[in-house]
């Protein structure tokens, strides 16, 4: 029969190293990039945000083109209606 507890043990101290190892590797590379690589990161990313806010854009433009205009207030009681929630009438003022 095959003991699992050993291999658990095992598994326990293994799998942390790896991890580190390569959190290690990681951090090694990423310093490693030299200025033409940090440039073409950071123009890569202004393309991407450039293109997304691009067709933030266009769709924004798509749903005003595709919804109806409102139509004008035009029941009766419209022009004593407040414009703006600082001009309604408070509680303490209907005494």
């Amino acid at each position: 029969m095959f003991d699992y507890g050993a291999l658990w043990g095992v598994a326990t101290i293994i799998g942390p190293l790896l991890l580190l190892s390569a959190m290690v590797y990681g951090v090694l590379v990423y310093r490693r990039r030299g200025p033409t690589s940090k440039q073409l990161t950071e123009d890569a990313t202004r393309a991407l945000y450039r293109e997304g806010s691009r067709q933030e854009r266009q769709q924004e433009a798509m749903q005003d083109l595709s919804s109806p205009p409102l139509a004008p207030d035009t029941s009766p009681h419209a022009s004593q209606r407040p414009r703006d929630w600082r001009e309604a009438p408070r509680a303490r003022d209907l005494k």
